[in-house]
């Protein structure tokens, strides 16, 4: 799920502005997935970020939710080869 920049114009961030309108956070988000390769469906949340505060607030959290809906695998900050990692499991099992 896409919900906003974590460190908008700074560091490798610097022509990413805070989202003002959803049309941006929709355009960052495609822009993004391209930039990462990201083959997976993107969720985006609303400029509210009603879904981002009910999953706790985290500036980059991740969940990996298998088929019927339940959350098998959690954490607070994103790490990109354990995510894969997970991913590649469920692949394995049948339940990506």
């Amino acid at each position: 799920m896409y919900v906003r920049e974590p460190h908008p114009q700074e560091r490798k961030f610097k022509k990413y502005f805070p989202h003002k309108k959803y049309e941006d956070r929709v355009s960052y988000a495609q822009e993004l997935r391209e930039l990462f390769e990201i083959r997976s469906p993107i969720v985006l949340d609303g400029l509210d970020e009603t879904i981002h505060l009910r999953y706790g607030n985290m500036p980059n959290a991740v969940y990996v939710v298998n088929k019927e809906g339940n959350i098998i695998y959690k954490a607070n900050w994103t790490d990109s080869p354990v995510v894969d990692q997970v991913l590649e499991q469920l692949s394995a099992e049948g339940q990506a």
